[in-house]
Parts: structure tokens; C-alpha cells; sequence
């Protein structure tokens, strides 16, 4: 990300722990819708480049080709990952943060450095194409990045992965509900958030793990921009799997506002 914008060393150092350690809202809630629907998309192809925007460590990539199925709760659902795996040409990441890259990095060295997967430095804004040429990618997918980009650098965003995708390929992208952004954001401060307005959002109860800045954008505002280059082929809540954390994150469960959504877009031919 944007090193002024999004906090320098101190933010890819908390964003590092968070992967490392794991996040539960991505772990219980994302991940379990997430995880299977790319696994079906590919098993839908032949061979598969898939691309994951906003990639952090690279650690989406290195769980779906190399994570024990049993341990990781995103994996247990998915079916086929046998063969879906078998089926990834690359799974490569595009992240801005350089410190960030080196650390998927080491990731890859201490997977002995496998031909299947990749991290590249980008940065993903405005105006700075992709290292993709025209319809050559079979799959991109994002996990919580959507919220870090302001209107026009989604919009760039979205027409940069319609160009490098194949027709009639996916893009599969999770990132929160605006409207659990907007009822947290209210419940902690009391104020509103405006359209595209640029806010802190603190992980942890009390924000003991840091915090990230995010653009708040509507989901109609989200979805405008989608159907221009994409048809939404589903949109999918992403609910607690598991009712262990019901103390510590009552968020998550909060009625009629699940924390994310995962949308399955399918490119225009």
C-alpha cells in the first residue's frame, strides 16, 4: 500500500503479524466462502494463471496450493483441491509493499522455492498497468483490498483486470460489508461515514492490533462500477462457521449484517 497513506514500516509490520497469525474474521467468516469458490472456478479450467491482488505475504496463494486441508478452515470446504491444485499453472501475488514481498519471500524459500507460485511488487493504483498482457489470465481473486482503494483507483482497478483476463473468466473478490463498516465505524465514533471518505478501522476490540485506513464506497457504488466491465454472477454473506468467538468479536454476528461478502464476477466477453 501507499507508504505515507497507510502508515509505513508500522503498518506492513502489523499486516505481517496479522497473516502470520492469523485473522479470524478471514480465517471464520471469509476464507470458508472464499477458499471453495475459487476452488470450483478452477476446476472449471484446464490449466489456470490465477492472480491475487493486494496479496500482503502471499499467504492466500501459499494456503490453497500448499496449507494442510484438515488444519485450515477456508480448505476443508473446498472439493476437488486435489485436482484443483493439480490445475495452477501459477498462483501469483501482486502486492505494493516491498517489505511485505520480501516476507512472502521467505515463505517461498522455506517451500523450497516452487515454480507454481509468485509474489511481484505492484503498486496497485491509478494508472499503473498490470505486468499482464491482453486476455491471458484464467482467474484473479482479492481478499479484503477492494476497501483500501479510493473510486478511481477501483475503477482502474476493475478495467486493468477485465483487460488481462480471459473472456468469460472470473474475478472472485471478498471485502467487508459497507454496511458492517458503516455500523461499526458509527457504533465506535458516532459519526457517519460519507461516501469515499478515507477512515481508520481498528483491529481488535480496542484496537490493540493496530490500524488500517480504509475509502468507504456503498455497495451500490461498489456494484455500479462492477456491472460495467463484469456480470456479478453471485453474492455470497460470509457468517461465522463457528459460534466460538461470539464473546470476543460480537460483530461477527451481528443479524442481517454478516462482515463480508464474496463476489463472483464474470468477465464480459
Amino acid at each position: 500500500m501507499d507508504k505515507d497513506l497507510y502508515g509505513g514500516t508500522g503498518w506492513t509490520k502489523l499486516w505481517a503479524k496479522l497473516e502470520q497469525q492469523g485473522n479470524i474474521g478471514i480465517d471464520y467468516c471469509i476464507n470458508p466462502v472464499l477458499y471453495p469458490e475459487i476452488c470450483r472456478e478452477i476446476n472449471t479450467t484446464t490449466a489456470a494463471t490465477v492472480v491475487d491482488f493486494g496479496a500482503g505475504t502471499n499467504i492466500l496463494a501459499i494456503q490453497f496450493l500448499f496449507g494442510y486441508q484438515d488444519n485450515i478452515p477456508g480448505l476443508k470446504r473446498c472439493k476437488d483441491l486435489t485436482h484443483a491444485r493439480e490445475k495452477i499453472k501459477h498462483f501469483i501475488g501482486i502486492e505494493q509493499s516491498p517489505s511485505l514481498v520480501n516476507e512472502a519471500k521467505k515463505y517461498h524459500r522455506d517451500l523450497g522455492y516452487p515454480n507454481s507460485i509468485l509474489i511481484k511488487q505492484q503498486n496497485l493504483v491509478a494508472n499503473n498497468k498490470l505486468p499482464f498482457g491482453n486476455s491471458t489470465l484464467e482467474l484473479a481473486t482479492s481478499r479484503n483490498f477492494l476497501m483500501h482503494l479510493n473510486i478511481k483507483d477501483l475503477e482502474f482497478h476493475m478495467q486493468e483486470v477485465a483487460r488481462v483476463l480471459k473472456p468469460n473468466s472470473s474475478y472472485i473478490t471478498a471485502f467487508l460489508n459497507p454496511e458492517y463498516e458503516l455500523r461499526k465505524y458509527t457504533e465506535l465514533t458516532g459519526k457517519v461515514l460519507k461516501n469515499n471518505e478515507r477512515y481508520s478501522f481498528a483491529h481488535g476490540s480496542k484496537g490493540e492490533n493496530g490500524t488500517f485506513y480504509h475509502y468507504f464506497k456503498t455497495s451500490k457504488q461498489y456494484e455500479n462500477l462492477f456491472t460495467k466491465l463484469f456480470h456479478i454472477e453471485s453474492i455470497t454473506p460470509c457468517p461465522p462457521i463457528t459460534t466460538e468467538f461470539r464473546e470476543t468479536h460480537l460483530r461477527y454476528y451481528w443479524k442481517d449484517c454478516p462482515m463480508a461478502y464474496v463476489y463472483h464476477l464474470r468477465a464480459i466477453d
